[in-house]
């Protein structure tokens, strides 16, 4: 998933940055810190935009994220979560109230192809 969503960035003629969740905060240092765990996302920063794509691949790391993810969204960053279509539920839970967009995610033939944004 982290390739396709690079690859459409960089095509798109935007700069961006592919981030592990560890490194997030250091490239935002604005923002409050708060508790890393090293392996919940990735990141896709793309600042001339104020995007932040994060991808959760593993069940149960949305809902370790919700308060990194409300920060992101009240500090003017648009925050796109992008997951696999089976944990879009458990997103939606965990997100509710969240100034965020959920984005579920598939692959066939070798492409990777997003669902329109929910808000959770």
């Amino acid at each position: 998933m982290e390739e396709a969503v690079l690859k459409a960035w960089a095509a798109s003629g935007e700069p961006v940055r592919g981030l592990g969740w560890d490194e997030l905060h250091l490239a935002l240092p604005d923002l409050p810190s708060w508790q890393s765990d090293m392996q919940l996302c990735r990141i896709a920063m793309v600042p001339g935009q104020a995007v932040v794509e994060c991808m959760f691949v593993q069940p149960g790391t949305v809902e370790r994220a919700r308060e990194a993810m409300s920060k992101l969204a009240s500090s003017g960053w648009q925050v796109h979560i992008l997951l696999p279509m089976g944990l879009l539920g458990e997103a939606h839970e965990a997100l509710r109230g969240l100034r965020v967009k959920l984005h579920g995610a598939w692959s066939s033939d070798s492409n990777v192809y997003f669902t329109t944004a929910e808000i959770p």
